[in-house]
């Protein structure tokens, strides 16, 4: 490549890079450690539904098949105490064979500016979601959160949906 061509280098440029990013990264985190705390989280679900359908062998004493499918939403979900809303990646996940102490879990990642709710459903809930999200039926969204920061815990979650 010659030197015609080589693309130019950034000149260095104190508090951008790697450095600006980390800050930036810290000053995120800061604001979510104020906003993500125990108690009754409510919102609205805001988008349509993306299935992913499959299956998997389940390897133990006796294996077997089973069935691995879940559904994502765009929640946009408003803390306790708070009149700001955060987008609430939602997911419904069915076929699991493990036994689960909480009905759902919560993640943070102020680093992907990330927040997730995974819950846990039996193939009836999974199918009544996806009928009543293909009809765009599915609103009011609400969980309590309960325990601190990297160990929080979904007490109860819901989902509203519209008869109309």
């Amino acid at each position: 490549m010659t030197a015609k061509h080589r693309p130019k280098q950034a000149a260095a440029n104190p508090g951008s890079g790697s450095d600006g990013l980390e800050k930036a990264h810290a000053a995120l985190k800061a604001a979510y450690d104020q906003i993500i705390i125990p108690g009754s989280w409510k919102g609205k679900i805001v988008s349509t539904s993306s299935i992913t359908l499959g299956g998997t062998q389940q390897n133990d004493k006796h294996p077997h098949a089973i069935e691995l499918s879940y559904a994502f939403w765009i929640a946009m979900i408003q803390p306790p105490k708070t009149t700001a809303e955060l987008p609430v990646l939602v997911t419904a996940m069915t076929g699991r064979k493990d036994r689960f102490v909480y009905p759902a879990s919560f993640h943070v990642d102020a680093r992907s500016l990330m927040i997730s709710l995974s819950t846990y459903v039996n193939r009836f809930q999974f199918s009544e979601l996806i009928r009543f999200s293909d009809g765009k039926r599915l609103g009011a969204i609400s969980f309590a959160l309960e325990g601190q920061e990297n160990a929080w815990r979904v007490k109860s979650w819901n989902i509203g949906i519209s008869t109309a």
